[in-house]
């Protein structure tokens, strides 16, 4: 049996060879699609895994960004805290020459109220002297006049007082 195709003509044998070949080509080229198929599938899944993991690590970069501008605002906080305590003054002395000041005004202060008071007992009866025997005769000697009788009346009221 011969065949005609296309203005040729095939045996029998040719067309079943130039068949199974054909077929054997398809057959070929479906595997090959359902292999590509599945490693298309394959890869997608892996891209999406990779998306997924690519999301996770830019969050976490992110996070650690944000961590490290953390840490150097940390770090800075520390750099001003050593920088002030470097010249963290002692002020003990000052404090020491804060009471000597307190105390050397309070010595004054107590100086001079003894002074006062040594001034006001200047001026009051001093108690050292030794008294006049009779003040009474020396204040009538004083007014010997004429009337003795207002003399001898004034010393007569006149007395001293021997505790002071």
């Amino acid at each position: 049996v011969e065949i005609l195709l296309a203005g040729n003509t095939y045996t029998r044998d040719q067309v079943t060879r130039d068949l199974t070949s054909r077929f054997e080509r398809f057959k070929t080229n479906d595997e090959t699609l359902f292999n590509l198929r599945r490693v298309l599938n394959a890869r997608q899944t892996s891209l999406s895994a990779a998306r997924a993991e690519l999301e996770q690590m830019l969050s976490k970069r992110n996070q650690l960004v944000a961590e490290v501008a953390k840490l150097e605002a940390r770090q800075t906080m520390v750099t001003v805290a050593q920088t002030s305590s470097e010249f963290n003054l002692d002020d003990s002395a000052l404090a020491r020459v804060t009471q000597l000041v307190r105390d050397v005004e309070t010595r004054l202060d107590v100086t001079e109220r003894m002074l006062a008071a040594d001034i006001q007992f200047a001026e009051e009866i001093p108690l050292s002297q030794p008294e006049s025997a009779n003040i009474a005769e020396e204040v009538a000697a004083y007014f010997n006049g004429p009337d003795k009788s207002i003399a001898t009346s004034v010393a007569a009221e006149v007395t001293v007082d021997p505790q002071f």
